[in-house]
């Protein structure tokens, strides 16, 4: 691929995809198109400028793409689709031919497989770009317009904005907080459930619960808590009771599934104390090395390389059924 370019948008990728693939890659280093206004009167067509710090560097890397074969590979999703697709469109008449390729791992593996089903860009999803617009268009149109009315509102408090993201994320939390308070005014008979439950040793001195359940086996629940008072304090002096009935049966314990976008920033933020953005640049980092898959996805899909290295990891350690 030595007659090749490979456009990505963070540096900190371009010398392990440089080793890989042997090709000249270079970096928009994020968005170098910056949204100065929209014309409403015109169903909000937007004016972008070059970013002045970006540009002397993105000229450059359109000269190095003249006459080459070139790979766009911005991240695969709608941000790096209009990145990519904003940058074909300065290419597009100097370059012998241009592809859209997604690197979903910066593996050898990951890197040559989207090299491999890279599509003629002119052939791509072009409403990618379109919805990225309409992202970048609304950001402007609520957070530019409402956020300076917000902070006259709030007067001098920190961090007072509006947004296309964050104004309704804030509804719902207001809405759930007024149901917390509507549940908190009910009677207390109303808010909480009761059940009886028991811990007991068996033969081997093992710590088992026990649940008081109805014939079907489902755990019974006692709405007022002096009914279920009265049952314990009839239970609570036995010294025996009737094993009734014991099944034995295999339980398949399935792995834990992949963290998806959500998932990662629920867990890191609520077992490590991570804000949103402090887990957001982690996991880019150790996607950039490489180390994971990339990290906006809902997909639960596992690398093949990664599966691969890890059953020969473990296959010496443990038994062929426990891999």
């Amino acid at each position: 691929m030595n007659n090749s370019v490979i456009i990505i948008e963070s540096p900190n990728k371009v010398a392990k995809i440089r080793e890989i693939t042997g090709a000249k890659v270079f970096a928009t280093i994020g968005h170098f198109m910056q949204l100065k206004s929209y014309d409403e009167s015109n169903g909000f067509k937007p004016t972008f400028d070059y970013d002045q710090e970006k540009k002397k560097h993105i000229f450059e890397m359109i000269e190095a793409c003249k006459n080459k074969k070139v790979y766009i590979a911005t991240d695969p999703d709608r941000e790096g689709y209009a990145i990519g697709y904003m940058f074909y469109q300065k290419i597009k008449n100097v370059a012998s031919s241009i592809y859209r390729a997604e690197f979903f791992e910066i593996t050898p593996s990951g890197i040559n497989k989207g090299l491999q089903n890279a599509l003629l860009f002119e052939n791509t999803n072009k409403q990618m770009y379109q919805s990225a617009l309409a992202r970048r268009v609304a950001d402007m149109l609520l957070g530019f317009t409402l956020s300076p009315y917000l902070g006259k509102a709030l007067g001098q408090m920190k961090g007072s904005s509006a947004g296309r993201v964050q104004t309704p994320c804030l509804k719902l939390i207001v809405d759930r907080d007024r149901e917390i308070e509507k549940f908190k005014a009910l009677p207390e008979n109303e808010k909480v459930s009761y059940q009886i439950q028991a811990k007991i040793n068996d033969s081997a001195n093992r710590e088992v619960t026990i649940k008081h359940c109805d014939e079907k086996g489902e755990e019974i629940k006692f709405n007022d808590k002096e009914e279920a008072l009265k049952l314990f304090e009839s239970l609570k002096d036995n010294k025996a009771c009737l094993l009734k009935d014991l099944k034995n049966s295999v339980v398949e314990t399935k792995p834990k599934k992949p963290f998806i976008t959500s998932t990662l920033l629920e867990k890191a933020s609520s077992m490590l104390g991570l804000s949103i953005s402090e887990v957001q640049s982690l996991a880019q980092n150790l996607f950039e090395a490489g180390l994971i898959t990339y990290i906006r996805t809902d997909a639960e899909s596992l690398s093949v390389e990664f599966l691969d290295e890890t059953e020969s990891f473990y296959a010496p350690i443990f038994i062929r059924t426990c891999i």
